[in-house]
């Protein structure tokens, strides 16, 4: 495992290059469970604070990073530190070539073998195959979250984890999985088609006072795909009407809520699948943590 203090600088993850968040840690981790190199980046509150502190997990670092931890930090400063702290950790998959990445993703963030019909995923190769999330988790809960808590102080009963798309289905499925380690989630334009909508069907624990959950799905994310910016070219009206991403996503805040936690759900609009995150991570991240 190695660790270095990062500055204002660029690297090369995923096959994009992003901005170092100035003032994270940031190590990698050998993970056993995934066979791979994690990429750990973890930006500590500012100022720094006594006291352990909440945390979000967040999946997909390297391109979801930058736009939550501004968001947490501007909130906190524009305050006058009256917004609690909350420390973020981004968790990517160390991989140079963005093809490879995003065959991995469904591999890492899918909790079920599972082949998609081409029409829906024909545009993604496959190479290593599906169901892998079980070995994800394992990973963030048994190798990240330990190395997370030896450089800082975790309020262990305020973990979150979030995520967006294949993340995002992830995500809810690791809160369901392991309300042991995770009182908060967000999931943003979670796939719940996965595996014909498996997860509406997984069983829901019964959750204490002060766990929260908050789902955010763009208006555009169904419906005439000529409303989308930008486009996805990719993407048919009849593959768009079948993953039914508005409704399922409501459909899961139902689900969840069952669990007796506080669960909000929104619809964000004029926003698609795209270009939601920004807006929707700043509002889960009032909800869960903020407010």
């Amino acid at each position: 495992m190695s660790e270095r203090d990062a500055v204002a600088s660029t690297s090369t993850v995923a096959g994009d290059v992003g901005l170092t968040v100035e003032g994270s840690k940031e190590w990698s981790v050998a993970s056993s469970h995934v066979g791979a190199e994690l990429r750990v980046t973890l930006l500590e509150p500012f100022p720094p604070v006594d006291e352990p502190v909440p945390l979000l997990v967040l999946l997909e670092g390297a391109g979801l990073m930058l736009s939550a931890v501004e968001f947490v930090r501007r909130t906190r400063l524009l305050s006058v530190f009256t917004v609690p702290p909350v420390a973020v950790v981004a968790v990517t998959l160390q991989v140079d070539d963005i093809m490879e990445y995003l065959s991995a993703r469904f591999r890492d963030l899918t909790p079920t073998v599972w082949e998609p019909p081409a029409e829906m995923i024909g545009w993604v190769p496959m190479n290593h195959g599906t169901g892998g999330g079980p070995r994800m988790l394992a990973a963030v809960v048994d190798e990240v979250l330990p190395s997370v808590r030896s450089r800082l102080a975790v309020d262990d009963s305020a973990i979150g984890v979030a995520g967006w798309s294949l993340g995002g289905m992830f995500a809810a499925w690791a809160w369901l999985e392991r309300p042991d380690v995770f009182s908060r989630l967000l999931a943003v334009s979670p796939s719940v088609w996965w595996d014909d909508r498996a997860l509406l069907s997984m069983p829901v624990a019964a959750r204490p006072p002060g766990h929260k959950a908050f789902l955010a799905v763009g208006e555009h994310e169904e419906g005439p795909m000529d409303l989308m910016w930008p486009p996805m070219a990719q993407l048919s009206q009849e593959v768009h009407d079948k993953v039914a991403m508005v409704s399922d996503c409501m459909k899961l805040a139902e689900h969840l809520q069952t669990s007796g936690a506080d669960v909000e759900a929104v619809v964000v609009p004029g926003e698609q699948h795209l270009t939601v995150w920004p807006a929707a991570s700043a509002r889960g991240l009032r909800h869960l943590y903020l407010a």
